[in-house]
């Protein structure tokens, strides 16, 4: 086999462009602006704050708007 038959192929999907709601994993990329991982109640979670260039570029255009231009992603853990 060739090395191209072991790399796996990705679709990356630009932060600005995600949904909520949407049922579908996506493959994202992004500079961590923030993360925070508190612990409530035997539940660890952590809280990924994410940038890319579909956001830097709404910041650009909102800066007298100081509106959130970050994507928050939530990181769960199975307690098992």
């Amino acid at each position: 086999m060739k090395w191209e038959d072991y790399q796996q192929r990705y679709v990356y999907t630009r932060l600005g462009d995600a949904s909520v709601g949407h049922t579908d994993p996506y493959s994202i990329y992004g500079v961590v602006l923030d993360a925070t991982a508190p612990y409530v109640k035997n539940k660890p979670y952590c809280n990924v704050r994410l940038i890319d260039p579909s956001l830097n570029q709404r910041a650009a255009s909102l800066v007298s708007n100081r509106a959130n231009t970050f994507a928050t992603c939530s990181f769960f853990a199975n307690g098992t």
